[in-house]
């Protein structure tokens, strides 16, 4: 049985694909939770603080030019 296609590509491989790259996000995602997950909320927001402080020190130094 001849199965259907999409521009030459089995349909069924494209799911295929799709579940992959799904999984490899699941994957990516769980990786950043558990390093969430093992800082304290005193880390967590000493990292947001820095990351505002530079963030505001790039902006102030493009504002000067």
């Amino acid at each position: 049985m001849r199965g259907c296609t999409v521009a030459g590509v089995q349909l069924w491989s494209l799911t295929r694909e799709k579940v992959d790259q799904l999984c490899a996000q699941r994957e990516e995602k769980q990786v950043e939770h558990d390093g969430l997950s093992a800082k304290t909320p005193e880390q967590l927001w000493r990292a947001d603080l820095e990351a505002l402080k530079t963030a505001l020190e790039a902006e102030n130094r493009r504002s000067m030019q």
